[in-house]
């Protein structure tokens, strides 16, 4: 009884609702018959003024909502994924801070014989008076390297030997000199080969050579390209390219033997930027690049590793770096040699570029590092590594951003030249044209 009583209200209900229902929907019904009447009968023409219904009320307009507001509302709807991603975030960038302070703090000290003297040769080839050649050299002797610096003149080499560490020696090879730099290579190759003792009655050892070190130099004329003569160009080949390219070919039978490695540090901000008045080092930095590239695939099979390190700015204060002054002095001097329409043409937007406040750059620490780590890893190391501020900005710049983003970044201006010059007609243009009160303040 009680089963067929609760089966029947159950009903009862249903049916309640389904009244509900219906009469909701003939309410919605008859509200839109009885709107569409009255937009009707408002817009009639038939019936007089007095007797039409009035209008409805237009419908409110509803204000657009942000980007902002329609972001917080689709974080309020989505608060579980919200969490999600701020954790995985927060864990991602915990770790590589964690993983960056390990390698900043982590020991770095070279191997040493048994009898705790010191084993691990490094060669540096690049110009003594260069900043990084300075303070490479002398951050790995400390690290229990024994060093040897490449020179070609007794100025060098007693430069070599003021910079103070123990194991900073030099190595004079003179690359105009094909028989004496072979020789100066046999003499190191039996320096390394036969044991050595530390001190008096110690036990010889055998020392290793762990890899050489290229670092070619870092300046690099400026200029309108149509200003570079071919004596420049020449001594940019010769120097900066056939140089680095005959000293590697010196030592790669020494790297074969000792299956060490070899590192290539060379500049990438100008070589990824490309940008106007620095031809010269954009085409040896890219040469360099492919050079470095093509030895790889040499030596990869004879287990030599080659690693490029592309350098961005340093922080070089503490071991005489070029500073604002002289930047300043050298764009003054460069414009002054410039004839007169060479100067009217391009002397604006030189001088802006170059007048620019450097960056003051990453520590040298850094650069440090990754040359210790580049060298003592453990299995094959990288194969190219950016190091330094702005090594990978500018080269992500460089390669996606238009040009004329570039452009403005690197200060590009129009040239304040006359109307006889645009015109082509140089013998009218006078030094008048330009003025050179305002380019002095630009740098």
């Amino acid at each position: 009884m009680e089963d067929y009583t609760a089966a029947l209200f159950s009903s009862l209900e249903s049916l309640k609702l389904a009244a509900f229902t219906v009469a909701d929907k003939i309410d919605e019904k008859a509200d839109i018959a009885a709107m569409h009447i009255r937009n009707s009968l408002s817009s009639s023409t038939w019936l007089p003024s007095s007797a039409r219904p009035p209008p409805p009320p237009p419908l409110p307009v509803r204000a657009a909502s942000s980007p902002s507001s329609r972001l917080l509302n689709w974080a309020w709807e989505n608060k579980l994924a919200v969490a999600v991603l701020a954790a995985t975030t927060m864990g991602i960038s915990t770790y590589i801070i964690q993983q960056k302070q390990a390698s900043r703090n982590r020991k770095r000290r070279a191997r040493r014989a048994a009898n705790g003297a010191r084993k691990e040769v490094i060669v540096l080839a690049g110009s003594p008076h260069d900043a990084i050649v300075k303070s490479l050299s002398l951050d790995l002797e400390r690290r229990g390297f024994i060093v040897f610096v490449v020179v070609n003149s007794m100025d060098d080499e007693q430069l070599v030997l003021s910079l103070g560490g123990r194991d900073v020696r030099p190595l004079n090879i003179d690359l105009l000199d094909t028989t004496g730099a072979e020789a100066s290579i046999a003499r190191f190759e039996s320096y390394l080969s036969f044991p050595v003792s530390a001190f008096q009655g110690a036990h010889p050892h055998h020392l290793h050579f762990a890899g050489m070190i290229l670092i070619p130099d870092s300046y690099y004329p400026t200029g309108p390209i149509e200003t570079i003569s071919a004596d420049v160009w020449s001594d940019v080949l010769n120097l900066r390219l056939l140089s680095p390219f005959l000293t590697a070919k010196l030592f790669v039978p020494l790297l074969r033997a000792h299956q060490s490695r070899l590192l290539v540090l060379t500049p990438s901000i100008t070589q990824s930027l490309t940008p106007p008045f620095h031809a010269p080092e954009t085409v040896a930095t890219a040469a360099l690049a492919g050079f470095v590239s093509s030895l790889r695939r040499e030596l990869c099979p004879l287990n030599v590793s080659v690693s490029q390190v592309r350098l961005g700015t340093f922080d070089l204060s503490s071991v005489g770096g070029r500073t604002q002054l002289h930047a300043t002095n050298g764009a003054r001097a460069d414009l002054v040699s410039w004839p007169a329409g060479v100067r009217g043409a391009y002397g604006r937007s030189y001088a802006a570029q170059e007048g620019k406040r450097p960056v003051k750059g990453s520590p040298l620490r850094e650069l440090h590092h990754v040359v210790f780590d580049l060298l003592t890893a453990e299995g094959a190391p990288k194969k190219s590594i950016r190091v330094g501020c702005g090594s990978l900005v500018y080269e992500v710049i460089g390669r996606f951003a238009p040009d004329g983003l570039v452009a403005w970044m690197l200060g590009a201006r129009g040239a304040p030249v006359v109307a006889e010059e645009r015109n082509g007609s140089e013998g009218s243009a006078s030094e008048g044209s330009v003025d050179w009160e305002k380019v002095e303040r630009a740098i």
